[in-house]
């Protein structure tokens, strides 16, 4: 119920046009802050976790905190969705002056009827592991309203019965410090 709640309240300060304290980040930390919100989960269902992180900083503009919750969000959804024993692969990848943050899976995949509404608020694919996994449907719609936000783009790529990859891409600060 605290979750239902948190995300209805996030919604609709994303609806009011909510303050995000921005500042200059390295997804790097983001995506590993990520990673250890989530490692419990992952652990229970014994899956395997690649990470294709760059070893030099991704510098981007954009608030911390509201950063790790999509993140933490797309690589929750993949580890809900992914078989027991399955893996989980987060990355970044540097493109023309902007950086693509991806979570890939290798579950279900999302059923092509649902994939126009898989960013609405509250849409959720009506199929027995979804009811068994859980979740708001609120996730992926926050989700976009943050990416929006810090003036980034999010999809997916998604095939039936192989898995799916979120992603988003954000603008690049830098490449090489951040500004102070």
């Amino acid at each position: 119920l605290s979750v239902l709640v948190d995300d209805l309240m996030d919604v609709s300060r994303l609806s009011r046009g909510v303050r995000l304290d921005k500042e200059v980040v390295d997804l790097r930390a983001i995506a590993r802050d990520a990673i250890a919100m989530n490692e419990s989960a992952r652990e229970v269902k014994s899956q395997e976790l690649t990470t294709e992180l760059p070893e030099n900083p991704v510098w981007v503009w954009g608030d911390p905190v509201r950063l790790t919750q999509i993140v933490s969000n797309l690589l929750s959804n993949a580890i809900k969705y992914s078989p027991e024993g399955g893996r989980v692969t987060i990355g970044t990848e540097r493109r023309d002056g902007r950086v693509r943050v991806s979570v890939s899976d290798r579950g279900r995949g999302i059923p092509e009827d649902f994939q126009p509404r898989v960013f609405e608020t509250f849409a959720q694919a009506d199929s027995s592991e979804t009811r068994l996994v859980g979740g708001t449907g609120l996730g992926l719609s926050i989700c976009k309203r943050l990416v929006t936000a810090f003036g980034g783009t999010i999809g997916f790529e998604s095939v039936e019965g192989r898995g799916t990859t979120f992603w988003f891409e954000l603008p690049l600060r830098v490449d090489d410090e951040p500004a102070r």
